[in-house]
């Protein structure tokens, strides 16, 4: 695998876990018990996608890379600006993993990468739904 590639693994293991910290502490601003659910799945999500990404780099390198939080997310004032700003990363981050899920030949890693497809597809709908609540309130 090029090195290019290795970076972008390294950058992707990174940024699930800033994400893993930012849903946690996104939790804590809502008391809508669903939103909870819904964020908290998400998280769990998050930890998987490290994980897998993680597996996938070992495969690759033969060692794990070691994540580093590399920026702290400042946070808004209002539950919605969250949202929003999360629903615009999730979408990004599908378009991040569209590309190096069609980058990749190899069928076992392609499978695993296309699960992680389902899952921010799925995170992109249920924080749709979460913005339209929560906007209408």
């Amino acid at each position: 695998m090029q090195e290019q590639n290795i970076k972008l693994f390294q950058e992707a293991i990174n940024e699930q876990y800033e994400a893993i910290k930012y849903y946690g502490d996104m939790k804590k601003q809502t008391k809508d018990s669903n939103n909870i659910a819904v964020i908290d799945q998400i998280q769990k999500d998050k930890m998987k996608h490290m994980n897998v990404l993680q597996e996938i780099y070992a495969f690759y390198k033969g060692i794990h890379h070691q994540p580093i939080l590399q920026t702290e997310r400042t946070y808004k004032k209002r539950f919605i600006e969250e949202v929003e700003e999360s629903l615009f990363h999730e979408g990004k981050n599908l378009k991040f993993y569209q590309s190096i899920y069609f980058g990749s030949t190899y069928a076992p890693i392609r499978d695993r990468l296309h699960d992680l497809l389902l899952d921010l597809n799925q995170h992109t709908n249920w924080l749709t739904y979460m913005y339209a609540k929560e906007i209408n309130r």
